[in-house]
């Protein structure tokens, strides 16, 4: 029997990896596998994916949303004879298992599964950003290079980077997967059906430009788009026009910033699976953000990619950039100027878009299957670290009473020390952190730096992180006095706030 196993985040809601689960499940179940999604949420309910519904009841574990070395190894292995429960894979019997993963934790998770019922596990990178509060791989560096050199983890060249940022002090890695196959492929999204209903909400006509945006509301940009519109819409005040949300709006403060602006018809068309083709006709541009940009270019309208980690936009998709994620580094704008770049000035009217080569989601899905099956390097799994129990109960307390106010710090230590300093004062209005050095920095990416780079950095003292072994900061002292002098060393006892 064929068995692939898919861990993602909960799959009630509609976003970009819950379509991408939607149109790889109903791939393989098509080419004869036996599809399981575990999932980090409740298992009863319905999904906004409607084909998605089948796989929630008794799939839910809350379990994977937690670290699995955060655990006693009594409940980490409960959690994973669960699993086992679940999925019934008969082992009296020749079966392929394969298993992919999402998200930092998840992975974790798969890997231990995927040792217990001898699988092969596959990472597939889906995040925007991998340093953001919450997410651990800055923790787990090692784990996802270990997967990276067995070709069992899948990701965008760019991803690959920003995953590892210079970690072992490499930059160039490189994924080994053609070009043209998309790794985050979602389900196609457009189809030609009928929708009365969408059809009766947006007939009329009258609007001078009509633009719309399409994905999660939820997301980050959005304020900021919706802001554009009513800035272009102040500036060009005889002008009518028509926005359309096509994504769910999950309270009326996230579009309160029309309310008073009379030229512009807000109308909501929720969630749309599939989005009618018809749809795209009565529209002159599209805000969008990752995978919506990438199938809505396809549909004759400008689109207007969103910038993952801002308030502004680089362009149009495939005529400014080909970047639908990770375009931060490309020249901004806001999105009122983009509107007035497109719908007045018209300028891209004459220009080309250098569109990718267009295939089905099938297509994409079929061709990672393809290189999945084809990795013959022997089983092998890295879960001992994800076997041990990393619990404590304490949170090492920053000495503020030994540094000044308005201070430029270097934290000495990464451990979880270092880490608890890090977030006392990530807001930096106590003091400023200039950077951390660690005698073990080759363990982690570029932002902690070598001893040496003391030399180089300008700050007003260094806080030893690190428990109160005499013989251990002694050493220490030792390595800093031969690197700079005449510089300000904090040494303290280390305290502990005991939690619950």
């Amino acid at each position: 029997m064929k068995h692939y196993i898919i861990f993602t985040y909960q799959i009630h809601r509609i976003g970009g990896t819950q379509m991408l689960t939607a149109g790889r499940a109903n791939y393989l179940e098509k080419h004869g596998w036996i599809v399981h999604i575990l999932f980090n949420w409740e298992s009863t309910g319905e999904s906004e994916i409607p084909s998605l519904t089948k796989y929630i009841f008794g799939c839910g574990l809350q379990e994977i949303g937690t670290r699995p070395y955060k655990m006693s190894a009594q409940v980490r292995n409960r959690t994973l004879d669960r699993m086992i429960d679940i999925l019934r894979i008969d082992n009296t019997i020749d079966n392929e298992i394969i298993i992919e993963s999402h998200y930092d934790v998840a992975a974790y998770w798969a890997e231990l599964l995927a040792e217990r019922i001898h699988a092969r596990h596959f990472f597939v990178a889906c995040n925007e950003t991998y340093r953001d509060s919450g997410r651990f791989y800055s923790e787990n560096l090692d784990f996802f290079y270990f997967k990276y050199q067995r070709g069992e983890l899948f990701s965008t060249n760019l991803s690959l980077q920003k995953l590892f940022e210079g970690y072992r002090g490499l930059e160039n890695f490189k994924v080994d997967i053609p070009s043209n196959v998309k790794i985050t492929r979602e389900q196609d999204a457009v189809q030609d059906i009928e929708n009365q209903d969408i059809e009766l909400k947006t007939r009329g006509g009258g609007a001078d430009f009509s633009i719309a945006y399409m994905g999660r509301t939820l997301k980050q940009y959005v304020p900021a788009i919706f802001n554009g519109v009513v800035e272009f819409a102040k500036k060009y005040s005889d002008k009518k026009i028509r926005l359309m949300i096509v994504g769910k709006i999950w309270n009326q403060n996230q579009i309160a910033m029309f309310n008073g602006v009379k030229n512009i018809e807000v109308i909501q068309l929720g969630n749309l699976i599939p989005i009618p083709r018809k749809l795209f006709q009565n529209l002159d541009v599209i805000c969008a953000g990752s995978q919506t940009a990438i199938f809505c270019s396809y549909e004759n309208v400008p689109v207007i990619i969103a910038n993952a980690h801002g308030d502004t936009t680089p362009g149009l998709l495939y005529y400014d950039t080909d970047e639908s994620v990770h375009n931060e580094h490309l020249p901004q704008m806001s999105y009122a100027e983009m509107f007035d770049k497109v719908l007045i000035h018209r300028e891209y009217e004459n220009r080309k878009p250098n569109f990718p080569e267009y295939h089905p989601a099938d297509w994409h899905y079929g061709q990672l299957l393809k290189i999945q099956r084809k990795n013959s390097t022997p089983l092998e799994y890295f879960t001992d670290k994800f076997k041990r129990d990393f619990r404590r109960n304490w949170i090492a307390q920053f000495p503020f009473h030994k540094v000044q106010f308005g201070d430029r710090i270097v934290i000495y230590g990464y451990g979880d020390i270092g880490r608890d300093y890090q977030k006392q004062i990530a807001d930096g209005k106590f003091c400023k952190l200039v950077a951390i050095v660690a005698d073990n920095h080759d363990k982690y990416d570029r932002t902690i730096l070598s001893p040496e780079k003391l030399r180089d950095l300008d700050y007003d003292s260094i806080i030893i992180a690190e428990s109160s072994n005499p013989d251990r900061i002694n050493r220490i002292m030792a390595k800093i006095s031969q690197i700079v002098t005449n510089t300000t060393i904090c040494i303290h006892d280390f305290n502990k706030l005991v939690v619950d």
